[in-house]
């Protein structure tokens, strides 16, 4: 099954993520409305005994909810070839607190997931197809775009089924922060 760990997005901020990927210039896969949200780690393919100890895992989150906004507009990849156009995460770094105890808590038990040494926060608007100077050109007109806040209450477990149309997401699992 392949799966990863998200915190889910309000439907507000989803509608304006995804009418302002609409606006994206040249070619590039948008992702769905109801599939926005912010990775916190993509498993990729697990089996049933790794998803009970990710569940378990995500029980052990200590953590009261906290506010941040989904704000700037950015690109994963080097110079005008951007692989990946996304929502910065404004207020973060509760976030990055969760990443990190959620990698530490894989290691100990003798989960091994890619971990990044600079993990960032983010909401994937789309993937471009092609290096392109106007996709750097807009990232670098958005680079203040705010899209909103929300108070982030919950972190989930959700699997991730490949289909014609795009990936489908269930959620698995959730947990409510206290």
């Amino acid at each position: 099954m392949r799966a990863f760990i998200a915190i889910d997005i309000p439907g507000d901020i989803r509608k304006k993520i995804c009418e302002f990927g609409a606006m994206v210039p040249g070619n590039a896969t948008i992702v769905s409305e109801q599939n926005l949200h912010i990775t916190v780690q993509f498993l990729g393919d697990i089996g049933q005994k790794v998803q009970s100890d990710v569940v378990e895992t995500i029980k052990t989150i200590d953590e009261r909810p906290f506010s941040v906004s989904i704000a700037g507009v950015s690109g994963f990849g080097k110079g005008d070839d951007i692989r990946v156009l996304y929502a910065g995460v404004r207020n973060g770094e509760k976030i990055k607190e969760i990443y990190t105890s959620i990698m530490d808590s894989f290691s100990s038990k003798g989960l091994r997931f890619d971990r990044e040494s600079d993990y960032v926060p983010h909401v994937t608007i789309c993937r471009p197809k092609g290096a392109s100077s106007a996709l750097s050109d807009f990232i670098r007109s958005n680079k203040d775009k705010v899209f909103g806040g929300f108070e982030v209450s919950k972190v989930s477990l959700k699997k991730s089924t490949l289909a014609r149309n795009g990936p489908v997401y269930e959620t698995l699992y959730e947990r409510e922060l206290l």
